[in-house]
């Protein structure tokens, strides 16, 4: 059983359990690792998604036609359209984290 994981291990470790088609627990079961271990990095990945990285993206603006204008470092935009908000969300969290 591993002690320490890195940020990427766990991510890693994480999406593998979720297209895994396993339990989380037979995952832990599987791989030898503590479910206590498992669970925090899933709330620690979950908070991290939910809360704006100090130094990253400037604040965004969702506008009323679903678009979602980013203000990259230098000073440069990125904008994104979609009749979906949530997959405006989604690439939104994409972004944050890589």
């Amino acid at each position: 059983m591993k002690k320490k994981w890195t940020e990427q291990e766990a991510a890693g470790l994480l999406q593998e359990q979720s297209v895994s088609g396993q339990s989380k627990k037979e995952f832990c079961a599987a791989r030898d690792i503590h479910p206590a271990t498992f669970y925090y990095w899933q709330r620690r990945h979950k908070a991290m998604a939910e809360e704006p990285e100090a130094g990253g993206f400037s604040p965004l603006r969702l506008a009323g036609h679903k678009t979602i204008e980013v203000q990259l470092d230098g000073g440069r935009w990125l904008a994104l359209r979609s009749t979906d908000e949530r997959e405006l969300a989604l690439v939104l969290r994409a972004l944050c984290h890589a």
